[in-house]
């Protein structure tokens, strides 16, 4: 059975003060200060005692102002980062919408790209071959499949990634914010083929500032407030109000 378990995850960033632009600037400074590091750096916490868990069906919908660690989390989840402290348990195949086309080598093709993000992703060699013509088919890249990825536009590496991350269906779905990339027609088929893996995924979780979205995809909702969970469960009404009202109250105070 899919299952994703969350056990009081937090993580901590070291956060730097006064980092250097330059290492002139650096050794000017550290002439200047006699011998003693100028620069400094200190703990910054981005999740705070996170726990919740995802059963088979599950549509798991994040909230939160920006910089509350929503983006944050789901890179926790896919592994992306390490937690500070806690404990994740995943049981059940990711694929990610975080960061599309991040981890292309730009001196491969897009061809053996697809295959180098396949196999990261965990799926065979067989699999991809499967899907290969599929996904060149749906980037709309045939042409350029067999050039290295660094003459890409940004686009057309969007387009790629997106094709690559959604060929195969995932019994784990995670995506930041909805992806739009490319030109009309692409962003048309790229919303069709969400949807339609929206609904086959065994567990779906999605960061969003579309409540409507919220309430018409997801039976759960998670609302990061300051970086730790104020709100997990089925009231996505709940969550909602209290979200919005939030940060009436916060731009009244201010």
């Amino acid at each position: 059975m899919t299952r994703i378990c969350i056990e009081n995850i937090s993580l901590t960033y070291i956060k730097h003060v006064n980092k250097p632009n330059s290492l002139k600037e650096s050794v000017i400074k550290y002439l200047l200060n006699f011998g003693k590091s100028f620069y400094t750096s200190e703990n910054l916490l981005v999740l705070d005692d996170i726990s919740f868990e995802l059963n088979e069906g599950d549509r798991l919908g994040i909230i939160g102002v920006n910089g509350a660690g929503k983006s944050t989390l789901l890179k926790v989840i896919t592994g992306i980062y390490q937690p500070s402290k806690g404990k994740i348990k995943i049981d059940g195949r990711i694929s990610s919408l975080i960061e599309i086309g991040a981890g292309f080598d730009p001196e491969l093709t897009g061809r053996e790209n697809i295959y180098l993000n396949g196999l990261i992703s965990g799926f065979s060699k067989k699999e991809i071959s499967a899907k290969l013509d599929e996904i060149i088919e749906f980037s709309g890249l045939a042409e350029f499949i067999d050039s290295p990825i660094k003459y890409y536009s940004t686009g057309m590496g969007l387009r790629l990634g997106f094709s690559i991350s959604t060929s195969i269906n995932p019994e784990i779905l995670i995506c930041d914010e909805l992806f739009a990339g490319g030109d009309i027609n692409f962003i048309e088929k790229a919303t069709v083929k969400l949807n339609q893996i929206i609904d086959q995924a065994h567990i779906f979780i999605t960061v969003s500032h579309d409540n409507d979205y919220i309430r018409k995809f997801c039976n759960k909702v998670l609302y990061l407030k300051n970086c730790h969970v104020e709100y997990f469960g089925p009231d996505i009404e709940y969550a909602i109000t209290k979200y919005i009202d939030d940060n009436k109250t916060k731009s009244i105070g201010n």
